[in-house]
Parts: C-alpha cells; structure tokens; sequence
C-alpha cells in the first residue's frame, strides 16, 4: 500500500517558506501604504492652491491670516472656491488644524504665501509651495 500525503519534513519546509515570502512582503505593504497617503496629501496641496488663485482671481487678495487647514478650508468653501474639505488620508477623516499626521498650514507674509505639508506623524515635510 502506498502513503499518500505530505511528509512532516515537506510541510515545515512549506511553512517556513511561506513565512519568509510573509517576512518581505509585509513590511513593504506599510511603505507602499505611507507613500500613497504621502501622495494624497501633496494632491491636496495642489488643489488647495489652485483654489487659493481662484480666491485671490475673484476678490483681489489672498486669505489674509497665518491659519491652519480648517480655516482655510472654510474660507475657500465660503467663497466657492473650494468644493469640499479635503479628507486627510491618514486619518480618513475631514482636514483639522491639529492633525497628527498629514498637518497643512497656510501662511501669508507681504502678499507672498506659503501652504506646507507634512508627512506621517508630522516629522518630515512632504511638499512646501508658494506664489513667489
């Protein structure tokens, strides 16, 4: 009679690769996963710009005051120049002035702005873009 099925040797050799395909690829998930909300945020401050030319293009001026997100958001929004407030992807939830990660600040100084961006837990600057 013949055994059928798998020795205990072939299967521990299975498992084991299995664990070092699992050992790679997982931590490489997570930096994929922060790149792409890296990405997003930076998308946000591109359109948060564009927005802020469209409300200096319909009254004249820039938003006059050093806020964060929020505000601006509403700012815009209450002009029309901003559809909706942005979601932070790292929270998933609308843009606050104290974000934990994915912080947006607004700053204005004699007529020149400047929208920063910062990255996962607010350690690093993702993008800084200005009118100047």
């Amino acid at each position: 009679m013949k055994n059928q099925g798998f020795s205990l040797i072939e299967l521990l050799l299975a498992l084991a690769i299995m664990g070092l395909i699992g050992a790679v690829l997982i931590p490489n998930y997570g930096n994929v996963q922060t790149k792409t909300k890296n990405a997003a945020v930076k998308q946000v401050v591109q359109s948060l710009q564009t927005s802020l030319e469209s409300y200096t293009a319909s009254l004249g001026h820039y938003p006059l005051e050093n806020v964060g997100i929020e505000t601006l958001a509403t700012t815009l929004k209450a002009n029309g120049d901003l559809k909706q407030t942005p979601i932070n992807p790292f929270t998933g939830t609308q843009y606050t002035d104290t974000d934990p990660s994915g912080k947006i600040d607004y700053s204005i100084s004699n007529g020149v702005y400047t929208l920063k961006a910062m990255g996962e837990g607010n350690s690093s600057e993702l993008i800084r873009l200005s009118n100047q």
